[in-house]
């Protein structure tokens, strides 16, 4: 057997088997010793199905290959890939999320400060103050009057909820002015703040899961379009060829394209009508050479007779 494996894919004769095995003994079997051996050796281990009988010759180990459809092995690949591109994207766009997040929530602040210093515009003083305290304690955007200060210091009132602890908390100041009933003028400020990461990480989880599972049920879709369009044309070479190898003299592709399975076709059909010829054209030939031997016999009899 381990002289077999060291030559597997090799067809040996009887006679090498012989030499390489019992050429440290004085006993030299028959050539049907070795026909013992194999059929002893396949029937201790019954998977063995890999030792071949190679007529006129001998025996041949040739393991065979587990076989994988062209069709599975088409959609496997191509699934991949899509699967791979699929999973890129989906965290691309995990990570560049928070990025745009920040830019749109800092539009839709400063949007929201505008229209409030809008509203205000032309109230007395005691009025903005009202109603930015309100407007503080009913949304996430705390307002105020910017105070008599300078201009480097920034005044953050308790309320505002700023979790210090996270380093990925963002901090956002919108300052507008205003003009109020005695026409003086004063700077409003508006300050959020906002875990951007731990927000922009919620929203994505949101509808992550459902896109990333649509996605890899279109690339299942798209991998089994694209297999089965990819092996039909093969499967139906192979069915036609089968028949083909029947002699029948009928059948032949069918060329519906104009690229290189088109053109496989056209030559697969080219030589199987050269070998319809040719089959022709000798059975011609021996019908000629019967009839000519029929000739040479009646010859034969009658200058005998």
């Amino acid at each position: 057997m381990d002289y077999l494996v060291k030559n597997e894919g090799r067809a040996l004769t009887r006679s090498q088997i012989i030499d390489a095995v019992w050429k440290v003994t004085d006993e030299v079997p028959f050539d049907r010793v070795i026909d013992v051996y194999i059929k002893e050796t396949a029937e201790k281990k019954l998977d063995l199905d890999c030792i071949l009988t190679v007529r006129n010759v001998g025996y041949k180990l040739e393991r065979k290959m587990k076989r994988t459809g062209l069709f599975t092995k088409i959609f496997i690949y191509t699934f991949s890939i899509f699967s791979v591109l699929v999973i890129c994207l989906h965290l691309a766009i995990y990570f560049l999320f928070p990025s745009t997040y920040l830019s749109h929530r800092q539009e839709t602040i400063g949007q929201k400060a505008t229209a409030i210093s809008q509203s205000l515009e032309g109230k007395d003083r005691q009025t903005i103050e009202q109603v930015l305290d309100l407007y503080s304690q009913t949304s996430d955007i705390k307002g105020a009057v910017k105070g008599e200060m300078t201009e480097d210091k920034l005044e953050v009132k308790d309320n505002l909820p700023l979790d210090t602890d996270r380093q990925t908390t963002s901090l956002f100041i919108e300052e507008r002015e205003v003009k109020t009933q005695d026409g003086s003028t004063m700077t409003l400020q508006f300050l959020a703040s906002m875990d951007l990461q731990k927000e922009a990480e919620q929203i994505s989880l949101q509808f992550l899961p459902y896109t990333l599972l649509a996605s890899f049920l279109i690339s299942l879709l798209v991998a089994y379009i694209y297999a089965r369009t990819i092996v039909a044309p093969i499967l139906e070479i192979k069915r036609v060829t089968r028949r083909m190898m029947e002699l029948d003299a009928q059948v032949r592709l069918r060329v519906d394209s104009k690229d290189e399975i088109g053109d496989l076709k056209e030559q697969i059909n080219s030589l199987y009508q050269h070998l319809l010829t040719v089959i022709a054209d000798l059975h011609e030939k021996n019908e000629a050479i019967l009839q000519l031997e029929k000739m040479k016999v009646e010859f034969l009899r009658g200058s005998l007779s």
